[in-house]
């Protein structure tokens, strides 16, 4: 059964901006930094459903927040990406993140992970962009041994009408002391860019990593999972 993800309580200072930039936030993805403008707050909610190795399926409810404490820093209940490198002239962005990426609780304890990544996005033009990315997780565990993880992922955006944007994403996982070696999931997603500072948009994911052959669910990844999520920014 799928689990809700909890995310840390990490971000009071988010209500307590006094200037507001999200009208210079870019409607259109593509061409999106990887950080939130300044003073820029946005409230992101989300309804998946999926299906586990073992054809249970569940529903699960998602929330997060964040806020651009500059234009290159970024706090998130999940962690803060901070952007070192934004070349207008070649389109290239980089960025580094840090913080929590996964807890849960099952029958072995409280497990928490936390994270280390770099994020790259590669602007082509107004209606197509590269986007990659490499991490690394450590998986704290109460009554199980620790294990780790490192991810690569590739993807892309791509305007295909307006105010709609196509994304997909690959990642490959490669796992230290799991029963496997490595896993692949691949994400499918549209965005619908009503206005500036809304979206709404459907996500439909794949996952080989399977929960039970690993001993247990580890932010039980659904096989399959299709989902509905908006973004509020003000």
């Amino acid at each position: 059964m799928m689990k809700k993800l909890t995310l840390l309580p990490a971000a009071v200072l988010l209500v307590l901006s006094t200037a507001n930039q999200a009208g210079e936030y870019p409607q259109n993805p593509v061409v999106r930094p990887l950080t939130l403008n300044q003073s820029t707050i946005e409230l992101t909610g989300a309804y998946f459903y999926g299906k586990q190795h073992d054809n249970d399926h569940d529903s699960i409810l998602a929330a997060n927040m964040s806020y651009g404490l500059t234009d290159n820093l970024q706090l998130a209940l999940d962690g803060i990406t901070y952007s070192f490198l934004k070349n207008k002239h070649s389109g290239l962005e980089l960025a580094v993140k840090a913080g929590l990426s996964g807890y849960y609780d099952d029958k072995n304890g409280d497990n928490l992970g936390l994270g280390f990544s770099v994020l790259g996005k590669q602007i082509i033009n107004k209606n197509f962009a590269f986007t990659f990315g490499a991490g690394y997780t450590h998986w704290n565990l109460d009554n199980l041994a620790d294990r780790s993880e490192y991810d690569y992922s590739v993807g892309m955006l791509m305007n295909i009408a307006p105010q709609l944007t196509l994304s997909a994403q690959y990642t490959y996982r490669d796992l230290k002391d799991f029963a496997q070696s490595h896993a692949n999931s691949t994400t499918v997603g549209l965005n619908y860019a009503i206005e500036k500072n809304i979206d709404l948009g459907l996500v439909v994911s794949y996952s080989d990593y399977n929960e039970q052959t690993n001993s247990y669910a580890l932010l039980e990844t659904p096989e399959a999972a299709t989902g509905l999520y908006i973004n509020y920014r003000f």
